[in-house]
């Protein structure tokens, strides 16, 4: 989920549009109640768990979509931040890459047989985005790549660095630099 919930209160809304429900996973207590507060407002939120999201608390293939919307080095949001350069070293980004590997296979154990998983990044570093994802799919049977980028046919020019994914960037689409994969298991 995003900072502050926004993203999970949009989430929430689209979920109960459908006659579903988003669970929504943050590490910190503070974190947790923003989201909680910020979905409250709306239906489809069934709560706000707090936990460590690489030992969630769900049973195996109990999840039908997941947004994984890892922690990065945020790199992708410099015209945002101009600051955060110099506050990223070279050992932030192999503990980063070790955290979204253990997330993302964590989400991989949570997704159910014919479920999606979309994971996001602000981040155009090829260590955070296409070698965490080919790890994934090296490491798990039945996955496979989606084609997130046939999902956004509006989007022209936004390719990413494996068949299927896509790169925003911020002189092309006035974003952040993000990254979308979107996984399925067989």
């Amino acid at each position: 989920m995003k900072r502050g919930g926004g993203g999970g209160a949009l989430l929430a809304a689209l979920a109960a549009e459908r006659g579903a429900a988003l669970t929504g996973v943050e590490l910190h207590h503070h974190r947790a109640r923003l989201v909680a507060r910020a979905a409250a407002a709306g239906p489809g939120l069934a709560g706000v768990v707090q936990a460590d999201a690489t030992r969630a608390p769900f049973a195996d293939a109990s999840a039908d979509r997941i947004l994984l919307d890892a922690p990065c080095t945020g790199l992708g949001a410099l015209r945002r931040r101009p600051e955060a350069r110099w506050r990223r070293t070279p050992d932030d980004l192999v503990a980063l890459v070790a955290l979204q590997r253990a997330l993302l296979a964590e989400a991989v154990r949570v997704l159910r047989p014919g479920g999606a998983l979309l994971y996001a990044t602000c981040s155009p570093v090829l260590a955070e985005t296409a070698e965490v994802v080919s790890a994934a799919l090296a490491g798990t049977p039945g996955l496979r790549l989606d084609d997130v980028a046939a999902h956004l046919p509006a989007v022209p020019d936004a390719a990413g660095p494996l068949p299927g994914t896509v790169q925003l960037w911020p002189h092309r689409h006035g974003t952040d630099a993000m990254f979308l994969a979107l996984l399925r298991r067989e």
